[in-house]
């Protein structure tokens, strides 16, 4: 749970995905590590913003966050304890 709560947390972070030189539209890319939601935004009038969510992104993002909540839970719990045992 606090696997998906980071990577949810993490879509603060954009990345900016638009290829160098490609005029008329912008693509951003939310998330950290991987961008698991992408926003394009085309220039044309009239044209509507589209959002996508990339689902191997999101994917690798909850495990990654998992295993790095998981240790940081792990670590704490063996620190507490042995300041406990003093």
């Amino acid at each position: 749970m606090l696997g998906i709560i980071t990577t949810l947390v993490s879509s603060i972070r954009s990345t900016n995905l638009t290829p160098f030189g490609f005029e008329g539209a912008t693509k951003l890319g939310y998330g950290f590590p991987f961008s698991w939601l992408q926003k394009t935004t085309i220039v044309v009038p009239g044209q509507p913003t589209t959002w996508d969510v990339l689902w191997s992104g999101l994917f690798a993002d909850v495990i990654i966050w998992f295993l790095v909540m998981a240790g940081m839970l792990y670590i704490i719990g063996k620190l507490v304890s042995i300041l406990a045992e003093r």
